[in-house]
């Protein structure tokens, strides 16, 4: 049973796009990890490979050749997406709570070049997953 659609991070993509583009760069920041969490789980999900109930479960993708044929220049792609999990998540309390401890909002903290980078680590995720889920699928 899927309990994550590409269409979910698809959403969260969208809604990173327009954050970017308000210059309210820590909601994209934030969008573009929860769709990076989303591409990956649809991923996961649509081939049956289970995962824990958390943010980071991007070490599940290394089921992802046992399940459908990756060619093997799309490895590395495998282990971009870990990567891009990692990072992002590693920052989502920023996103959401700003710097505590340091007493500086969210908004304050994220720029303009944080957030494209963000982006597009975003869109790499979503598409990816997106056309090996169509791969699974064919």
């Amino acid at each position: 049973m899927q309990m994550v659609s590409i269409d979910d991070a698809w959403s969260k993509y969208q809604l990173a796009q327009q954050a970017l583009k308000s210059l309210d760069y820590a909601n994209c920041v934030f969008n573009s990890q929860a769709s990076i969490e989303l591409s990956i789980k649809s991923l996961l999900d649509a081939l049956q490979i289970k995962y824990e109930m958390e943010h980071d479960v991007s070490d599940r993708l290394d089921e992802v050749p046992k399940k459908i044929k990756v060619e093997q220049y799309e490895i590395p792609d495998l282990s971009k997406l870990k990567a891009y999990s990692k990072l992002w998540v590693g920052v989502r309390n920023l996103t959401e709570y700003g710097d505590q401890r340091l007493n500086i909002a969210a908004r304050n903290i994220f720029s303009e070049h944080e957030a494209k980078l963000a982006l597009d680590h975003c869109s790499t995720a979503y598409h990816r997953c997106s056309y090996w889920i169509n791969k699974a699928r064919s």
